[in-house]
């Protein structure tokens, strides 16, 4: 850890202590495993710019968030539709939908392996 940032709280992103946190060149992505309401972005001096996604019906939402991971194509979020899951892949920088991946079975957290090598394989590991 290189230094602390305090992250803006506004009445948008009150968060609980159980926090997944991924970082990029340009920002700070949190997920309240808690919540489960939406993956938050935030700069790195710690301004809040706003949802990514969020929970809900509708356009620009999706039904229940299990997971979520950075890569170079965008924020991929593990998503939860009833009877099968999907991977929702969102653009950075418009903050829409670019790629959906439904998957055959209900989701569980996931680790994601080497997306373009592997053909999208994404593998189950057990939580601590």
């Amino acid at each position: 850890m290189d230094k602390i940032v305090p992250l803006e709280t506004t009445g948008n992103n009150f968060l609980s202590d159980n926090l997944k946190v991924k970082l990029t060149p340009d920002f700070i992505f949190v997920f309240d495993e808690e919540i489960r309401d939406a993956v938050h972005q935030f700069d790195h001096s710690g301004q809040y710019l706003g949802k990514i996604i969020s929970t809900g019906e509708g356009a620009g939402k999706v039904s229940r968030i299990y997971d979520f991971t950075v890569s170079e194509k965008g924020v991929e979020l593990l998503v939860g539709k009833g009877s099968y899951s999907e991977v929702v892949v969102l653009s950075i920088a418009d903050k829409k939908v670019i790629e959906t991946l439904q998957l055959d079975v209900i989701g569980f957290p996931l680790k994601k392996i080497n997306w373009r090598k592997a053909g999208g394989i994404f593998l189950s590991v057990p939580l601590p």
